[in-house]
Order: C-alpha cells, then sequence, then structure tokens
C-alpha cells in the first residue's frame, strides 16, 4: 500500500515529467493503442493549465484486455524511448492491470480499465462508456486524449474539482467513483444541491 503523504512530499520535476509524458503518448500513438490521460494530470491541465504540483505521477487509462495481451509490445515499445517499463505483479493474472513506467523518479502509470458494454471498468471505479470517445485536452501544443465531457468526468471523479486539494489521503479528493463509493457521491450531490459546494 502507498504512503500519498510521503508520495506527495517527494520533490517532483515537472520538466521530467512532461517530457516523459510525450514520450509515452507519442510511443502508444505511434503503435495505435487507444489510451485516455486521466485522473490527476487531467484535473491539473483543465483547471490550472498545468501539472498539479503535489500529484506524484499521471495516470494513462487502457483497456485492461489489450493491455494484458499487449503488454511484451507496450513494454518493448516504451522502453526503447530510455524510459523504464515493467508491469504490475498483478498485469498477468488481469487483476487491476497496470503497467509502471518510469525515468528519474517521474512515474506513469498505465492503468487497465475492463469494458463492457455500458461502462468503464477498474473496481471500485466505474464510469459510463461514453465518455471515452474521441475527447481530447490541448497542453504546451499536444493533444492528448481524454474522458468527455471533460467537467462530467472530473465531478464523477473528484466531486469538487475546483477547490484544489493538497491530502495524501484519496477518500479527502476523490468523491463518486463506483459502487463502493455510492454513498459519498449521494452526499456530495445532495451537498451541491444545498449549494454547499
Amino acid at each position: 500500500m502507498y504512503d500519498y503523504n510521503k508520495l506527495i512530499e517527494r520533490p517532483k520535476d515537472m520538466v521530467r515529467r512532461r517530457k516523459n509524458l510525450e514520450a509515452v503518448a507519442a510511443v502508444l500513438d505511434t503503435i495505435g493503442v487507444r489510451w485516455w490521460l486521466y485522473e490527476g494530470a487531467l484535473l491539473g491541465f483543465y483547471r490550472d493549465g498545468d501539472f498539479i504540483a503535489w500529484d506524484f505521477d499521471v495516470d494513462i487509462l487502457m483497456d485492461s484486455t489489450y493491455m494484458v495481451e499487449n503488454y511484451a509490445k507496450i513494454c518493448g515499445a516504451v522502453s526503447e524511448t530510455g524510459l523504464t517499463a515493467k508491469e504490475d505483479a498483478r498485469t498477468r493474472v488481469g487483476i487491476r492491470p497496470k503497467i509502471k513506467v518510469d525515468s528519474d523518479g517521474e512515474p506513469i502509470s498505465i492503468n487497465g480499465y475492463r469494458f463492457t458494454e455500458t461502462e468503464v471498468v477498474r473496481e471500485p471505479y466505474r464510469f459510463p462508456l461514453e465518455w471515452w470517445s474521441d475527447g481530447t485536452i490541448e497542453q504546451w501544443g499536444v493533444k492528448y486524449p481524454c474522458p468527455t465531457p471533460i467537467e462530467d468526468y472530473l465531478e464523477a471523479a473528484y466531486g469538487c474539482w475546483k477547490t484544489p486539494i493538497c491530502s495524501g489521503n484519496p477518500n479527502e479528493y476523490r468523491r463518486g467513483r463506483g459502487v463502493r463509493s455510492l454513498g459519498v457521491e449521494r452526499t456530495y450531490r445532495k451537498a451541491k444541491k444545498r449549494g454547499e459546494y
């Protein structure tokens, strides 16, 4: 289990993070992989116009079936750029598959989600399938695929996403992310209706 407080306090190299993301994006596009930028990097780009200063990685979403079947191809192509790419131990058995990419301590997590007829799922998180089509966000002259509408995704993922929350506790900044957090989502939506957000 991560110690998120230590991760957000760790020194960051945002120039290296940008280069890593640009390199991984170029590789994934070159080999024809469908992928999406999401989580904190998308939030930072959309809300702040940059990475979030205390965010500790960049998250990319990919179809888990494709990831598991093409693990060697993806990791090999990423490694050719000089980055380190390795699978999380759970990838081979299809449980929350992930590829960890790193260079100089600036990680990118490629997270596998299961695509169903109506949802994109990585327990306990569930998002409507229609959000994962052809949305993009431009940052530093590069277009990154992302969920759309962006604000609907951000509200589902973070609740009051317009207010920066620097915390090592994901429960403080993540709301409404699926079946296990439906109570939190309901509470947030009721509070929003009352004008508390």
